[in-house]
């Protein structure tokens, strides 16, 4: 599992649209073991993925939003730590998502 990008969304809060690719095999990827641990804090302060999606046309790939992301640290999962890449506007073929204010 890797990020392919972080790309900043316009919202009244700050958030991002998150690009993984996945390749599990037929093992689920579970959204909830993707987070940004805080130290000192409650796991159920911790983020987490929000409206996570395949990405059409593109094997393994899936993107979700992530609101609060620190760019400065990477993602923790189950199966270890992905590292963030640089922040890029979002590519033409994620122009599907759109944000909605949970």
């Amino acid at each position: 599992m890797r990020v392919l990008g972080i790309h900043p969304i316009e919202a009244r809060e700050p958030v991002h649209l998150v690009e993984i690719e996945a390749q599990l095999g037929d093992m689920p990827i579970d959204w909830s073991a993707i987070t940004q641990p805080i130290e000192g804090r409650d796991r159920s302060y911790w983020q987490a993925p929000y409206d996570e999606r395949k990405v059409p046309n593109y094997n393994w790939r899936w993107c979700f939003f992530f609101h609060f992301l620190d760019r400065s640290r990477p993602l923790s999962t189950g199966l270890g730590e992905l590292t963030l890449p640089p922040e890029t506007p979002v590519p033409e073929h994620l122009h599907f998502c759109r944000y909605e204010e949970p």
